[in-house]
Order: structure tokens, then sequence, then C-alpha cells
């Protein structure tokens, strides 16, 4: 039982360890193509005669 114990306190100070050092790093920046992706749902937006991809 006391094994048990140890074992998951270590794991409990590795994943604290983990989540604080990606909470610090922060979230990934973003560039141009990460806000404005080529295609949407249904294919590429920007060429008109493109058949529709989905429709009722």
């Amino acid at each position: 039982m006391i094994g048990f114990t140890l074992l998951y306190a270590v794991l409990a100070v590795i994943e604290v360890k983990l989540l604080v050092k990606y909470v610090k790093a922060g979230p990934p920046e973003l560039t141009d193509d990460d806000l404005n992706p080529p295609t949407k749902i249904g294919g590429d937006t920007r060429d008109p005669d493109r058949p529709m991809a989905f429709s009722y």
C-alpha cells in the first residue's frame, strides 16, 4: 500500500511540474496562415467557379 502511495505521489509531482512548465510557456504564437486558412468547409472559397461540395 505504501508503494502505491509513493508511486502516485511521484506521478502527481511530475504532472504538476509539467503543468506549470506549459502554463508558463503560454500558447503558441499565431501566424497569418493560422488566422486566414486557404480553405474552409466546402473547399476553397476564393474560386467562384468551383462546384459546391455539399448542399441539401
